[in-house]
C-alpha cells in the first residue's frame, strides 16, 4: 500500500471520528439540557459546531472518496464508500427532517395567527424616519441560526426561541438515530483500516 493511499485513509478516519463526537456530543447535550435553554443561551455554539460537523464531514467525505477511488482494484474495500456516505447521509436526513418540521410548525403557526388576526381598516403603519424611501425595516434582533426555522422562512431570530412542547423529544430522537449511524461508520472504517493490515 502506498504512503500517499495510507495517508487519505487516515485523515478520512480521523475527521469522520472527530465529526461523530460532535454529533454525539451535542445529541448527550441535547438530551440533558432544556430547548429553551438551547434556543436562548447556546443557539450560537450550535450554529458554530454544526458548521464545523459540515466542514469535517466535507473532508472525510472526501477523503474516503479519494481513498477509494484512487486505489488500485484489489484495495477498493466497501468501508471506504460506506465511509463517504456517513456524513451526506446524515447532513441530509437532518436537513429534511428540518424542512419538514419547520412547514409543520409553519403552517400550525400561520393558521394560529389567521384564527387570532384582527381586521386592519385603514390602519397607519409607522415604518420610521430614519430609513430612506424604499429601505426596509432596520432591526437588530440578532443574528439567524442558518439551521432554524427563521433563517428558512424570513421571519425574526426570536422565532426560532417558540417550539411545541414535543420537539425537543423529536430532536433527541432523530439526533440519537443519527448518532447511531455515524457511530457504526466510523467503528466500520476503523475496523476496515485495520483489517487490511496498514497499521500492522
Amino acid at each position: 500500500m502506498s504512503v500517499c493511499l495510507a495517508v487519505t485513509k487516515s485523515i478520512a478516519v480521523s475527521s469522520l471520528g472527530i465529526y461523530a463526537g460532535i454529533v454525539t456530543t451535542s445529541t448527550v447535550v441535547s438530551y440533558i439540557t432544556p430547548l429553551d435553554v438551547i434556543t436562548k443561551h447556546l443557539s450560537p455554539v450550535i450554529c458554530k459546531l454544526g458548521e464545523l460537523a459540515s466542514a469535517l464531514g466535507l473532508v472525510s467525505s472526501g477523503f474516503f472518496a479519494a481513498s477509494y477511488f484512487g486505489a488500485p482494484e484489489q484495495l477498493r474495500h466497501p468501508y471506504l464508500l460506506y465511509g463517504a456516505l456517513v456524513a451526506p447521509v446524515s447532513a441530509a436526513y437532518l436537513w429534511a427532517i428540518s424542512r419538514c418540521n419547520h412547514k409543520y410548525y409553519n403552517k400550525r403557526h400561520c393558521e394560529q395567527k389567521k384564527a387570532e388576526s384582527p381586521q386592519l381598516n385603514e390602519s397607519v403603519v409607522d415604518l420610521g424616519r430614519d430609513a430612506p424611501a424604499g429601505h426596509p425595516a432596520i432591526t437588530n434582533d440578532g443574528a439567524k441560526c442558518p439551521f432554524g426555522s427563521a433563517a428558512a422562512n424570513n421571519e425574526p431570530a426570536s422565532n426560532d426561541a417558540h417550539r411545541p412542547v414535543n420537539c425537543h423529544r423529536k430532536i433527541v430522537s432523530h439526533l440519537t438515530l443519527i448518532t447511531l449511524a455515524t457511530i457504526a461508520g466510523f467503528v466500520a472504517s476503523v475496523v476496515g483500516v485495520y483489517g487490511e493490515g496498514q497499521f500492522a
